[in-house]
């Protein structure tokens, strides 16, 4: 019997150390990157090349992120983040350490991709009207419209699909609107390495005095809605204190739908 519960503590144990995020059950105080990483090397194995990649504060506290290093420094995929609360408490640890560090497979981000945009000039910051899919046609009409086409694009969406928004906050230059705004940038991408460019239709604009009265005949209305419904998400985001130095962007998003 005691060796049945010996093997079964055995297999416990196995397990919890396969998972890759955990929430301890101790209650250490770690205030700093330094105290975070002797708690690591305390409790882990194969951390002795840990190294501090950085600190990212949060709404939820501290995000201490280590990675571990090969013989010659390089940065390998395993890692270990450990997260405080606001007062410096442990509240979780993510762990994908390896076991062997010498030939690991490395952790270094891919280079951007070489390419070309068109971007919106800078001006006013002004409100207007737009006409988006709020929420989506078949939710909006109840129907399947897409029952027996099999060709998307030969779809004709039904007038009440749609959805008149207004106060959307766009760019004003020289008499004509452009879909940016301190969040959101609609570019549009001409040249971009080893990839295959879909339509190039130019910044979308319209005068003034109009609004983004697109429907999705339209090309640009792919544009207008996608910058209608990540604006609004991001300004969810800023409503729940993801703003300033928490803010998840630090500056306007560039999308090209």
């Amino acid at each position: 019997m005691r060796r049945f519960f010996l093997t079964a503590a055995a297999l416990l144990c196995s397990q919890a150390q396969a998972q890759h995020l955990l929430y301890p059950l101790d209650s250490a105080a770690i205030h700093d990157s330094d105290a975070a990483l002797a708690y690591v090397q305390s409790r882990y194995p194969h951390t002795e090349s840990l190294v501090l990649r950085y600190t990212r504060q949060s709404l939820l506290g501290s995000h201490y992120n280590f990675v571990q290093q090969d013989a010659l420094g390089r940065p390998c995929e395993g890692a270990m983040v450990v997260t405080t609360d606001q007062h410096g408490q442990l509240y979780r640890v993510f762990n994908t350490l390896l076991d062997e560090t010498a030939n690991c497979a490395l952790n270094q981000p891919l280079p951007p991709r070489p390419h070309t945009l068109l971007t919106p000039p800078e001006g006013e910051r002004v409100q207007t009207a737009m006409t988006v899919f709020d929420p989506d046609p078949r939710t909006a009409t109840g129907r399947a419209i897409e029952a027996g086409h099999a060709n998307v694009d030969e779809i004709v969406i039904p007038a009440e699909a749609y959805q008149s928004v207004t106060g959307v906050e766009v760019t004003r230059k020289d008499g004509q609107l452009y879909l940016a705004n301190d969040r959101v940038m609609a570019v549009d991408i001409t040249t971009i390495t080893d990839l295959a460019l879909g339509p190039q239709q130019g910044l979308v604009s319209v005068a003034d005095s109009e609004g983004f009265a697109f429907t999705r005949q339209d090309a640009a209305f792919r544009d207008v809605n996608a910058f209608y419904h990540l604006d609004h998400s991001l300004q969810y985001l800023e409503s729940l204190g993801f703003r300033g130095e928490l803010a998840v962007f630090r500056a306007p998003l560039k999308i090209d739908a």
